[in-house]
C-alpha cells in the first residue's frame, strides 16, 4: 500500500513540476564594472565585480555581453555561494582577481564565457541554471580580462536574463583546461587532455565555447567508443569542435548523449612556425591557453572540471548533496520500486521537501528526487 501511494505522489508531483506554465517576463540583471573603478592601469589586468542575486529562486536562461573586443579580451562568469569580496553597505565591490580568487573559497562554478565579439547566449527552452534563493549560487562574479589598461569610465560587463518559472532541465558544464609548453617553429603541436565523465546520469550536449590565444588553430572533443556491439571498438565520435580564432561565444552543437564513464578527450592544435621561443600556458597575452567549455543539460545539474587529465567534481557545486545532509543506514532495505502494472490510488500523507530548487518526496521509504 505504501509503495503504491509513493508512486502516486511521485507521478502527481512530476506532473506538477513538468507541466508547461505560461512564462513570465524575464528579469534583467546587469553586472558591469562601475565607471568609477580605478587602480587598474596595468596591461593584462583581470578585474572582478559582483552583485547579490535575487532572494527568490531563479533560473539563468540567457546572457548578453556588454563589451567590445577592442576593450575587453574575454569575460568569464563564476557562480559562488560567497564571493571573494562581498558587497558592503550597498557598495559594489571591484577587485584584482589576477592575484586573488573570484569566490570566497574553492567552490567557484564557471557558468559562461565570452570573447571576440561573440553574440548573446540563449539557453534552449526548458533549460536553465539554478541561481538565487537557497541554491548554491547566490552571487555571480564577472571576471573581465583587459589586454590594455582599463579605459577611464569603462563599464563593460554582462546582462543576465533570469526567469522565475521552473524548467524541467538543469544546465551544466564540462570544462577542460591544461598546463603545457609549445616548442618554436612547429607547423602543428597538439595538447591533449583526457578524462572520463564521472557523473551518474546521462548528459545531453547543446553548446560549446573554445578558447586559446593567437597560436590556437582548432579545439575539439572526441569520445572513444568502448562497446563493440554498438560500433567498432575504439572508434571515435566527435562530440564538439570550435575555431578559437572565431568569435568566442557558446555555439550550438549537434545533440550528443554522454554516459557515465565515457572517455572524453579534448585536443588543442597550435601553430608556432613564426615563433622563435617556447611558449607556456598562462593568463597573459604572452602565454597560451587550451580551454573547452561544453554546455549540457540533465535532470540534476552537473558541473565537472578536467584539469590535465584529472577529473574534479566539487561537493559544493549545484546538484551535489549539501554538507548538512546526514547519511544513515537504509531503514527499509526490503523496499522495491513499484511495477508499472501496479494500480495507482489517490495519494495522501506524503512528506515533501525542497532543496536548491529540487523537489523531494518521501512516503514509507527512502527519499526520491522527482523534479525541479
Amino acid at each position: 500500500m505504501g509503495a503504491r501511494l509513493g508512486l502516486a505522489v511521485l507521478l502527481l508531483l512530476y506532473g506538477f513540476v513538468s507541466v508547461a506554465i505560461a512564462a513570465s517576463a524575464p528579469v534583467i540583471f546587469n553586472i558591469t564594472i562601475p565607471k568609477s573603478a580605478s587602480g587598474f592601469e596595468e596591461e593584462d589586468a583581470y578585474i572582478c565585480t559582483t552583485l547579490p542575486l535575487p532572494a527568490q529562486p531563479m533560473k539563468l536562461v540567457g546572457v548578453e555581453p556588454i563589451a567590445k573586443q577592442e576593450i575587453v579580451h574575454h569575460i568569464l562568469l563564476f557562480g559562488c555561494s560567497v564571493p571573494h569580496v562581498e558587497p558592503k553597505d550597498g557598495n559594489q565591490p571591484v577587485w584584482d582577481c589576477k592575484r586573488a580568487r573570484t569566490c570566497g573559497s574553492f567552490e567557484e562554478t564557471i557558468l559562461y564565457g565570452w570573447g571576440r565579439n561573440a553574440p548573446k547566449l540563449e539557453l534552449p527552452k526548458g533549460v536553465g541554471f539554478s541561481v538565487g534563493g537557497s541554491s548554491s549560487i547566490r552571487y555571480i562574479v564577472a571576471q573581465l580580462h583587459y589586454l590594455s589598461p582599463k579605459p577611464k569610465g569603462d563599464s563593460s560587463g554582462v546582462s543576465l536574463s533570469l526567469q522565475k518559472d521552473p524548467v524541467p532541465y538543469s544546465a551544466g558544464m564540462l570544462s577542460y583546461a591544461s598546463w603545457f609548453s609549445i616548442p618554436p617553429r612547429k607547423k602543428e603541436h597538439l595538447v591533449i587532455n583526457r578524462c572520463c565523465y564521472r557523473g551518474f546520469q546521462p548528459l545531453s550536449t547543446f553548446a560549446v565555447r573554445v578558447h586559446t590565444h593567437g597560436m590556437g588553430r582548432s579545439v575539439f572533443m572526441v569520445r572513444q567508443r568502448v562497446n563493440a556491439t554498438l560500433a567498432p571498438k575504439n572508434a571515435l565520435d566527435v562530440i564538439a569542435k570550435g575555431d578559437p580564432l572565431a568569435p568566442q561565444g557558446f555555439n550550438p552543437v549537434k545533440r550528443s548523449v554522454i554516459y557515465p564513464g565515457d572517455p572524453l578527450t579534448v585536443t588543442c592544435a597550435f601553430e608556432s612556425t613564426n615563433v622563435t621561443h617556447w611558449v607556456s600556458a598562462g593568463p597573459s597575452h604572452d602565454h597560451e591557453m587550451c580551454n573547452m567549455y561544453l554546455m549540457v543539460y540533465s535532470a540534476i545539474p552537473h558541473i565537472e572540471m578536467c584539469n590535465d587529465g584529472e577529473g574534479m567534481v566539487a561537493d559544493t557545486q549545484p546538484g551535489s548533496m549539501p554538507h548538512s545532509a546526514l547519511v544513515t543506514p537504509d531503514p527499509f532495505p526490503g523496499w522495491r520500486p513499484p511495477k508499472p502494472s501496479d494500480k495507482v490510488k489517490a495519494a495522501s500523507g506524503a512528506q515533501v521537501g525542497t532543496l536548491d530548487t529540487l523537489v523531494f518526496v518521501r512516503r514509507g521509504g527512502p527519499s526520491v528526487e522527482v523534479g525541479q
